[in-house]
């Protein structure tokens, strides 16, 4: 089995239950630590999701309850997510990076009862300004290891939050679970969005149905399976990268990498050689620029056959790109150059094997667009905002076309005056914190105004 059956009335809670239940022993991620990959099945991931969920729960835990994840992606901030979302709760992720002050303003904004942090360090920094943050009942160490003594009874290891929800629990662990996950409602918030960067952000409110519509649209164009293998080392406030990794694995079941550190993502890249690789333009533009930076130093026979390469590329990607197919002579030319120069560039960046590569944008593409295509990437575009849970169509910019072209099913665009779009659908969020209408379902979705601009030809770029 490739991916998860779904239906317009599920939980997110549910099909994580289901897909663990369904793919069991089966890997679910790979961690680096010290040097070598740690699996975790898909049997680990469940059973841990449910000792956090369980220890939040006996903590205090109520349902629509906030709870902030302020840490860097790996499997434990994925099962800490799930954790929230299976207890009824709202999973608010947060930039590991951005400024204590803007940490703070999300915790008071959202009113958020919990708070799980990277390390010791960082739960003592927030610890000193929790007056700041009144709701605050729990802050939770995600941090392995010993914790330091002595500690304030607020500050909780993660090891203690699970034992506290097995205690509680008693001989009803299963039971008291798996009851939590079937009281979720697809109406329920599931996450506050918070756009990164910005110093004084609002929470975009996501439905487990906004979710779900988009777990529904990415079986109908995402060529993905379980054999795939996807890198996630991304800002995980970032609502496009959120939904891929975390929502779209569940329905995919593909195995998830986590590098060990920023610093070894480019040399873990080439470890893992990822058949699917997502990233928003700056990547793609350091990629750009390291391939640059070596061809400038190579010997000159090199660079020639690169810039041949380069040129031949290029003449083949216009042709695609504006409908037609690239004549034979063109292709007889290109031909030599693709094991010789572009096989060899693409492994050297870590995507040799890669079959689909995606930009994050939410303007306009550029010139690395191009650049990936002629080098053999199946290109894509991705455009979206959280406010539209990540993802409000794809642009393909090739012949092959792996993934459908347009805007997601079920979804309507309109251009408004400036030449942004507008969009409705399932995936558009309920409004900004706390201001929440639940409508039915059959009731006629808000437009909202997105960032993405049409180009100067009335297209989506």
């Amino acid at each position: 089995m490739t991916v998860t059956p779904l239906l317009p009335n599920d939980s997110v809670a549910k099909i994580f239950w289901h897909r663990v239940q369904d793919m069991g022993s089966q890997i679910a991620m790979r961690q680096k630590v010290r040097g070598l990959w740690k699996p975790v099945s898909w049997t680990r991931y469940g059973a841990r999701t449910r000792g956090l969920g369980l220890g939040l729960a006996a903590q205090g835990l109520g349902r629509q309850d906030r709870v902030v994840i302020v840490a860097k992606p790996s499997p434990i901030w994925m099962m800490a997510e799930m954790a929230v979302l299976a207890m009824g709760g709202i999973a608010v992720p947060v930039d590991p990076d951005c400024e204590a002050e803007q940490a703070l303003h999300i915790l008071r904004d959202c009113g958020a009862s919990f708070c799980l942090v990277e390390n010791w360090v960082a739960a003592e920094d927030l610890f000193r300004r929790h007056d700041e943050v009144p709701a605050l009942k729990k802050i939770i160490v995600m941090e392995a290891g010993q914790s330091p003594e002595p500690h304030d009874p607020m500050i909780l290891s993660l090891r203690d939050l699970i034992v506290s929800g097995h205690q509680a629990a008693g001989l009803s662990v299963q039971k008291t679970w798996e009851a939590s996950i079937e009281a979720t409602e697809a109406r329920d918030v599931a996450l506050l969005a918070y756009a990164p960067g910005e110093a004084s952000p609002t929470g975009a409110m996501i439905t487990h149905d906004n979710l779900v519509f988009q777990m529904m649209a990415g079986q109908a164009f995402m060529p993905l399976g379980a054999r795939d293998r996807v890198m996630s080392f991304l800002n995980p406030a970032e609502m496009t990268r959120h939904l891929f990794d975390v929502f779209y694995h569940l329905v995919f079941g593909f195995t998830l990498y986590f590098p060990e550190s920023v610093s070894s993502v480019r040399r873990d890249m080439k470890e893992v050689q990822p058949t699917v690789f997502l990233a928003p333009l700056e990547n793609w533009q350091d990629l750009h620029g390291e391939v640059s930076a070596l061809v400038r130093t190579a010997p000159a026979l090199q660079r020639l056959a690169v810039r041949a390469a380069t040129a031949l590329g290029r003449k083949r990607v216009q042709r695609e790109v504006n409908g037609h197919s690239a004549p034979l002579w063109l292709l007889g030319a290109e031909a030599p150059f693709r094991p010789l120069v572009h096989k060899r560039i693409r492994r050297w960046l870590g995507l040799g094997a890669c079959r689909l590569a995606l930009g994050q944008a939410d303007t306009d593409v550029s010139d690395h667009a191009e650049w990936a295509q002629i080098l053999g990437l199946e290109w894509v575009w991705a455009l979206g905002q959280a406010e539209t849970t990540g993802l409000t169509l794809v642009r393909s910019l090739t012949r092959r076309r792996l993934m459908c072209d347009g805007p997601l099913p079920q979804t309507q665009l309109r251009t408004a005056p400036d030449g942004t779009l507008s969009v409705s659908g399932r995936h558009v969020c309920q409004g900004a914190w706390p201001v929440f209408d639940k409508k039915p379902f059959h009731a006629e979705e808000a437009w909202f105004a997105t960032r993405i601009k049409l180009d100067e030809r009335g297209d989506v770029p």
